[in-house]
C-alpha cells in the first residue's frame, strides 16, 4: 500500500460535510480570507463548463482522472495534483474519459494591508506561482482533518487552515517543487505516450491521438517530446512504431 493511500470514496461518503466557512488571518502585510469549502464528483456530468469566479479556486484531486483547462492550456489530473484558477480566469475542469474525479476545492481571498511587511510565501504565489503542481498526495490527510476539527474545536480549525494554506501556497509558489513535479508528470505523460503508441503498433497515430489519450494539448505534448528526445512527436512515433 502506498504511503499517501487515501480512500476517497469513505472520505466523500462518510467522513466529509460540505461547509461555508469564513475564516481570515494576516501574514505578512496581507489578509488571507478562506471563505468556502467544498468536494464534487464528476461521476454523472463530466464537465463543469467553462467559468470563472472573484476568488482564487484552488483544487486538490482526491481521486480519479481528468482534465483542468486554463485559457487554452490544458492539464492532465490525477490524484495529488493541486491546482488554481485566479480570479476572473475561465477555466473548466472535465473528466470526458473516465467520469471518475473526485476534488476537494475552496475559495480564498487574498488583499493587501497597510502593514509594511512582505510575505515572500504569498508574494511569490501572486506572482510567481504555476497555475498546477503534482505529487501533493500528502496534503489529503488535511482534509478529514480538517472536517473532524471544526465539528469540535474552532481555533483549532483555525490553526489547521492557515497551515493548509501555508502548506498549498508553498508548493504552487515553490520554484524547486514546481521543477520536480514537472519531471515527475513528464515521466508520466512519456509513459503514457508510449503505452498507447505500443497498443496501435502498425497504425497511424496522429498527434492529435496521442495527446487526447493522454489528456494533454497537443502543443504541451510537443514541448515535452522535443525537451526530452530533440525530435518532433512524428518522428518520435515512428520510431516507436
Amino acid at each position: 500500500m502506498a504511503d499517501h493511500y487515501f480512500d476517497a470514496e469513505a472520505f466523500t461518503e462518510h467522513l466529509y460535510k460540505a461547509q461555508k466557512y469564513a475564516y481570515s488571518y494576516e501574514e505578512g502585510g496581507y489578509k488571507v480570507s478562506y471563505i468556502y469549502q467544498n468536494y464534487v464528483d464528476f461521476y454523472k456530468i463530466p464537465t463543469n463548463y467553462p467559468h470563472l469566479h472573484e476568488s482564487f479556486e484552488i483544487c486538490l484531486v482526491i481521486d480519479g482522472s481528468g482534465v483542468f483547462t486554463s485559457g487554452d492550456v490544458c492539464y492532465p489530473l490525477r490524484q495529488g495534483a493541486l491546482f488554481v484558477a485566479e480570479p476572473g480566469r475561465v477555466h473548466e475542469i472535465t473528466s470526458n474519459v473516465t467520469h471518475d474525479l473526485y476534488l476537494f476545492f475552496f475559495r480564498m481571498v487574498i488583499e493587501r494591508t497597510n502593514h509594511p511587511e512582505n510575505s515572500e510565501l504569498i508574494h511569490y504565489f501572486l506572482h510567481q506561482k504555476n497555475e498546477i503542481v503534482y505529487n501533493c498526495e500528502d496534503l489529503l490527510h488535511y482534509l478529514p482533518l480538517l472536517n473532524r476539527v471544526f465539528q469540535e474545536d474552532l481555533t483549532a480549525t483555525d490553526k489547521l487552515i492557515e497551515c493548509f494554506i501555508y502548506e498549498v501556497l508553498q508548493r504552487l509558489g515553490s520554484k524547486v517543487f514546481i521543477q520536480e513535479s514537472e519531471r515527475a508528470e513528464d515521466d508520466s505523460l512519456i509513459q503514457c505516450a508510449e503505452v498507447y503508441v505500443a497498443k496501435h503498433i502498425g497504425e497511424p497515430v496522429t498527434v492529435f491521438e496521442l495527446a487526447k489519450a493522454c489528456h494533454i494539448s497537443e502543443r504541451h505534448l510537443r514541448r515535452v517530446i522535443r525537451y526530452r528526445f530533440n525530435q518532433k512527436v512524428k518522428s518520435w512515433i515512428l520510431d516507436k512504431n
